[in-house]
This record gives structure tokens, C-alpha cells and sequence, in this order.
């Protein structure tokens, strides 16, 4: 990752701009570690686990399925 400027962020910087980032969105909860989960969350409801597996790089769907979150409905469409 680069900062406006173009130069890499350490992760020290990366960690601060989260921080401010999650302060400034009134959230104390996630963690940094969490955006991860959210992305191989989100692939699988979309795609479907093997791309989600793709994504996270995982060897097997099992790994996979152990990681993602499944906090909420699945997604669907209206009967009508």
C-alpha cells in the first residue's frame, strides 16, 4: 500500500490510518484483522466459496468455511 504521496506505508502508518479511520466512523469494535474475514465473507455470498477460497488462498473449502462469517441471511431474491 501507498500513502497520498506515493511513498509505502509502514505498517505503523497503516495501523494509525485505520485507527483514525475506524474513530472518525464511531466503530471501537473491528480490528484491522477483521477486514480479511469481511472480504472472504462478501466473495463467498457472491461468487460462492471457491472464489472466496481463491481470495483468501486457502487450500480447502473446509478452511475456508471455517473462516468466513455468516452473520447475517444469506441473500436472496423476492418471490414475487
Amino acid at each position: 500500500m501507498i500513502d497520498n504521496d506515493g511513498t509505502p506505508l509502514t505498517s505503523t502508518a497503516l495501523r494509525s490510518k485505520f485507527d483514525t479511520a475506524r474513530e472518525n466512523a464511531g466503530n471501537q469494535k473491528w480490528q484491522l484483522r477483521d477486514l480479511r474475514a469481511k472480504a472472504g465473507t462478501d466473495k463467498d455470498m457472491a461468487e460462492g466459496i471457491r472464489a472466496s477460497q481463491d481470495l483468501l488462498g486457502h487450500r480447502t473449502e473446509t478452511r475456508t468455511a471455517d473462516y468466513i462469517r455468516h452473520r447475517i441471511g444469506k441473500r436472496t431474491t423476492p418471490t414475487k
